[in-house]
C-alpha cells in the first residue's frame, strides 16, 4: 500500500512492527512480532545479520505488511539523550554546527556519531531542546540489515519519540504526563507537555519474567502427533514457570522510576506531573502495575495497543505484544508526517 509506513523495532528478543496508513487520521493496518534466536541482537544492535534478516522476512509474511517503507526505532543505553541549549540559527546551520559544539559530550568522536537535536523552545537568541546522539556504526548496521531484507529505511527515530506520538492520540494535550515504558532489558521514561517531550531518560533495567514466549528452538519436541505450537508452549511454561518479580523487586523498580520523575520535577522548577502511563512488556509482569498504582503516589494507567486498535478493526493481542505495540505505531506515524 503506497500510502502506508511500517514502524519497526529490533530488540534482543524479537523484531516487532506495525503498518500505519498515513493521512489526516492515521489508521493501523496490521502489526506483528517474530522472535529472534538468542544472540542475534542486543540493545538495538545487530549481532547476527543473517538471523535478523530472516526474522524480518518472516515478519513481513506473517503480518501481511504491504509496505516496504520503514521507520526504524532505536533505544539503547549507548544512545545519549540530554538537555541542550544553543544559539538559535537556521536548521541547516545548526546541523552543521552541532558536531563541533557537542564533541566533548559524546561517548565517541563526533565523526563516529549520528547527532540530532529536537528543539523545544526559544528564548531570545537561545534555543533549548533535546540532544540525541548514537554510534554511527551501530545505526548503519541496523539500516544495512533492514535493507538486506529488501526493505527501505526512510528514517531512523528514537523509540521514545515514537511512543510519545502514539500517546498523543490517547491523552489531553494540556496534561503534563510521564510515560514509562518498561522493557525486558532497557526501559525509558518520557515526560511530555502538550505532546512535546520535555525529558527523556533511557534506563538499563533487567526485568525478570518479561521475556515473553521462548525462542522456538527452546520448545520441547511434540509429545504426540499433531500437537500444536500453542500446546507445546503451554507445556514449556508448565515445565519452566516464568520467574515472578518479588514485592522487594517491584519496590525497587518503583523507587527508581520515582527518583527519575522527582529529578525532572525538581530540575524543571516544581511543575507537577498529572499522571503516569505505563506500558511495555515489563508492565505486564504479575504485580508490577498494581505495585505502581499503590506506591507511586500519582494516578497510573496501563496502556497498550488495543487502546489504538479498538476502532480500527485490527485485532490486537492482549499481553506482551499489546503492551509493546504503541511504539511501532508511533514510529510509523513519524513517516506519516
Amino acid at each position: 500500500m503506497a500510502n502506508s509506513v511500517v514502524g519497526l523495532e529490533i530488540t534482543e528478543e524479537e523484531v516487532r512492527a506495525a503498518e500505519v496508513q498515513v493521512g489526516k487520521t492515521p489508521k493501523i493496518l496490521a502489526h506483528g512480532v517474530v522472535r529472534l534466536p538468542r544472540g542475534a541482537a542486543k540493545d538495538s544492535e545487530v549481532l547476527d545479520r543473517a538471523a535478523v534478516v530472516a526474522a524480518l522476512q518472516e515478519l513481513w509474511k506473517k503480518a501481511g505488511f504491504k509496505s516496504k517503507r520503514v521507520v526504524l526505532g532505536i533505544v539503547s543505553r549507548r544512545v545519549l539523550v540530554r538537555d541542550y541549549r544553543t544559539q538559535a540559527m537556521a536548521p541547516d546551520m545548526l546541523r552543521q554546527a552541532l558536531p563541533f559544539q557537542v564533541a566533548d559530550l559524546l561517548p565517541v568522536p563526533a565523526d563516529q556519531a549520528v547527532i540530532d537535536f529536537y528543539p523545544i523552545a526559544q528564548e531570545g537568541e537561545q534555543l533549548t531542546g533535546l540532544l540525541v546522539a548514537a554510534v554511527a556504526e551501530t545505526v548503519q548496521e541496523l539500516v544495512n540489515t533492514v535493507t538486506q531484507a529488501k526493505l527501505h529505511v526512510e528514517q531512523v527515530d528514537l523509540s521514545p519519540f515514537g511512543l510519545l506520538r502514539s500517546i498523543a492520540m490517547l491523552t489531553d494535550s494540556s496534561e503534563l504526563i510521564a510515560v514509562v515504558h518498561l522493557g525486558v532489558h532497557t526501559s525509558y521514561v518520557v515526560v511530555a507537555e502538550q505532546g512535546v517531550p520535555r525529558f527523556v531518560r533511557i534506563m538499563p533495567l533487567e526485568l525478570a519474567g518479561a521475556a515473553g514466549e521462548p525462542d522456538p528452538s527452546q520448545l520441547p519436541p511434540p509429545s504426540f502427533e499433531g500437537e500444536s505450537e500453542e500446546q507445546r508452549l503451554a507445556r514449556f511454561y508448565a515445565e519452566n514457570p516464568p520467574e515472578v518479580m518479588t514485592s522487594e523487586k517491584i519496590d525497587d523498580l518503583v523507587m527508581q522510576i520515582t527518583n527519575t520523575l522527582r529529578f525532572h520535577v525538581e530540575r524543571s522548577g516544581g511543575q507537577g506531573i498529572t499522571r503516569v502511563l505505563l506500558t511495555g512488556a515489563g508492565a505486564g509482569i504479575h504485580g508490577v502495575y498494581p505495585g505502581f498504582k499503590q506506591r507511586l503516589g500519582l494516578p497510573v494507567n496501563l496502556v497498550g495497543g488495543h487502546h489504538l486498535t479498538r476502532q480500527d478493526g485490527v485485532k490486537s493481542r492482549h499481553g506482551q505484544e499489546d503492551l509493546e505495540l504503541l511504539t511501532p505505531v508511533g514510529l510509523a506515524m513519524t513517516g506519516a508526517r
